[in-house]
């Protein structure tokens, strides 16, 4: 029974691990607001805002605070073919931040194609996340 615990216990404190980097690419589309479909008066339902946005979320355990500069990545491709890089610097341990491309942004580089996020230590990649978002 004590062979048995010994193996499991490592199993399950490795199991139960959080991922360092998420990504969410989300539509924003007219039909999303509560006033839609109660038909409440709300003026976002004559001029909605219509885009997309991508969720990043990091956790970054506290072997990570040893790391001097630690910036995220940000590098979108979006339907029309244009690129866009940014870097934002990393200041907390467990954060968010939102890219959003709404209204006239989002019409005119028709959303997200693809994305790559990477967490950067002191030039040495900590994490990354990239996709290719489906059209909604």
């Amino acid at each position: 029974m004590k062979r048995l615990l010994a193996l499991l216990i490592p199993l399950l404190l490795t199991s139960c691990g959080t991922e360092r980097l998420t990504v969410q690419s989300e539509y924003l589309l007219p039909g999303r607001y509560a006033s839609v479909w109660v038909n409440t008066p709300d003026p976002h339902k004559r001029y909605p805002d219509v885009g997309q946005r991508l969720i990043i979320q990091w956790k970054l355990k506290q072997e990570f605070a040893c790391y001097e500069n630690l910036t995220l990545r940000l590098r979108i491709r979006f339907r029309n073919y244009e690129t866009l890089e940014k870097e934002y610097p990393i200041r907390c341990q467990v954060g968010r931040l939102i890219y959003r491309v709404m209204n006239e942004d989002y019409r005119c580089t028709q959303g997200v194609g693809a994305y790559t996020v990477e967490i950067v230590g002191d030039g040495q990649q900590i994490a990354r996340s990239s996709t290719i978002c489906g059209k909604s």
